[in-house]
């Protein structure tokens, strides 16, 4: 949490990586208050911290007044419809953040409830030159990435 403060009063990171975390939505909602008074970070990645739709709708909120960050990595983190639309809705006034980087490990029928939400929001994003990158998350996927890095590194010792 301690590099979330720092957010306030930081005038010199321009990219802040908290990957895996596990910030939850806590973190979230405390990271886009300082984001609404932040003015240079202009790259944030949050894979892997559970921040649910309560965290999702904290840094869409956000996104309404930032006007600095331009990449925002949110995979791997449990964000359903609410959070989805609340993102949605951000991205509709926000107008400097280009990328957008989402994946789902829902069931099936949640996956495809968010992805027509989001296919939505591309659609106008595209239109205003954003990406937005949904990615459905497979588990096997990122297990096998996961041990084909350990036999690389196994190798490089040798």
């Amino acid at each position: 949490m301690e590099a979330i403060n720092a957010l306030y009063t930081n005038s010199t990171v321009t990219t802040l990586n908290l990957t895996g975390n596990l910030i939850a939505h806590e973190g979230a909602i405390a990271l886009g208050d300082a984001l609404k008074i932040n003015s240079t970070v202009t790259t944030l990645d949050l894979t892997d911290n559970q921040i649910g739709n309560e965290g999702a709708i904290a840094l869409g909120d956000a996104l309404k007044i930032n006007s600095t960050l331009t990449t925002l990595n949110l995979r791997n983190n449990r964000i359903g419809d609410e959070g989805a639309t609340a993102l949605g809705d951000a991205l509709k006034i926000n107008s400097t953040l280009t990328t957008l980087k989402l994946e789902y490990h829902e069931d099936q029928k949640e996956l495809n409830k968010n992805m027509i939400i989001l296919e939505e929001v591309k659609h106008f994003l595209v239109y205003r030159y954003c990406c937005v990158f949904l990615l459905p998350y497979h588990k096997q996927d990122n297990e096998d990435k996961e041990d084909g890095g350990e036999e690389e590194e196994d190798r490089s010792q040798d």
